[in-house]
């Protein structure tokens, strides 16, 4: 799920690890917060939504009868139930997506790198005055 920073070993940490975990947790929360497309699960609507879709699956005998079942025991319909489960499946995978979990000790490698950055390398110094005269010309 994207690159990893190699482990900073024999660079001592100046960053405690309950502040790494909060600048973490609030990169991530104002990250998911930001995104205004990005829909937070919900529990199912029970009452009859406004439906306009349709939907089409094939599925074995064996796994209809699970779904009935699991339908019944939570007093839906079929076809609420699998609504229900499809979307909550759906709002897990993206959000699953979107949330990045790291480790105590990458937590701790993550915010040294946001508190102390390592000075720019020459290529992004060019980079950046590359940019510069592009901006210029407009």
């Amino acid at each position: 799920m994207g690159m990893r920073r190699p482990a900073m070993s024999g660079h001592a940490s100046l960053v405690a690890p309950d502040v790494a975990a909060l600048i973490v947790r609030k990169f991530v929360v104002h990250t998911l917060a930001d995104r205004e497309s990005f829909p937070m699960p919900q529990e199912a609507n029970r009452s009859a939504p406004n439906r306009s879709a349709r939907l089409e699956a094939r599925i074995s005998p064996e796994v209809l009868a699970v779904v009935r079942r699991a339908a019944e025991l939570q007093g839906r319909s079929v076809s609420d139930f699998v609504v229900a489960a499809a979307h909550e499946a759906a709002n897990r995978t993206i959000e699953e997506t979107h949330i990045i979990r790291l480790s105590v000790e990458d937590q701790r490698a993550f915010a040294d790198a946001i508190l102390n950055p390592p000075p720019p390398s020459p290529a992004l110094l060019r980079a950046a005055e590359a940019h510069a005269r592009l901006i210029r010309k407009r």
